[in-house]
């Protein structure tokens, strides 16, 4: 019976001959959906209404574009996590340390529109009525979510996708730097 790391090779992330499963192959499938994502306006997630040929009502979830260009650089992320932490070329620069500061940076940011909605309702519940049916319909003021429908919460995901594009350049410049990019010089004519 074979063993399923038939080949040894675990610096590359090369699992079994034939299955042709590669960190570089990883790497590249998440770098191109994180430049798919990031390539589409940034709106909203909707529902969208439509009828059917049989004249059926029919609700279509369009996506959050923000959300899926920010979960693709966080994959991104997690699969070069490995060579941000052991490459030799990357630590050199201060990508893994640049990549922790804008990941505090978000962290921050909600914080930031947290505390602004808190106090946003704190400052429009006066009486104890209205606190009261605050508490009924959306829970304590101290929950750490942020109301979707909210100013804040639309203010935080803007803040957050710049953010992320920021931190995506970081993972790009990390990737040259460890030789995933192959340049090559445009000259004049070329059509590629």
């Amino acid at each position: 019976m074979a063993d399923w790391n038939d080949n040894n090779d675990n610096d590359g992330f090369i699992f079994g001959k034939h299955e042709g499963f590669s960190h570089d192959a990883l790497v590249l499938l998440a770098y191109k959906k994180a430049l798919e994502c990031l390539a589409k306006e940034m709106r909203e997630g909707f529902w969208m209404e439509r009828v059917d040929k049989m004249g059926n009502q029919i609700y279509v979830y369009q996506p959050d574009t923000r959300k899926e260009a920010i979960e693709a650089i966080k994959t991104l992320k997690n699969i070069l996590i490995h060579d941000v932490k052991v490459s030799d070329a990357i630590k050199k620069t201060d990508y893994g340390g640049k990549i922790k500061d804008l990941e505090k940076k978000s962290a921050d940011t909600f914080k930031k529109a947290l505390e602004m909605q808190r106090t946003n309702i704190t400052k429009n519940l006066r009486t104890p009525e209205q606190r009261q049916a605050h508490y009924m319909n959306h829970g304590s003021l101290k929950e750490v979510a942020l109301d979707d429908k909210s100013p804040y919460w639309h203010w935080y995901i803007e803040q957050k996708i710049d953010i992320y594009r920021e931190l995506f350049e970081q993972l790009e410049l990390s990737l040259a730097a460890n030789g995933y990019m192959k340049g090559r010089d445009y000259t004049e004519g070329d059509e590629d």
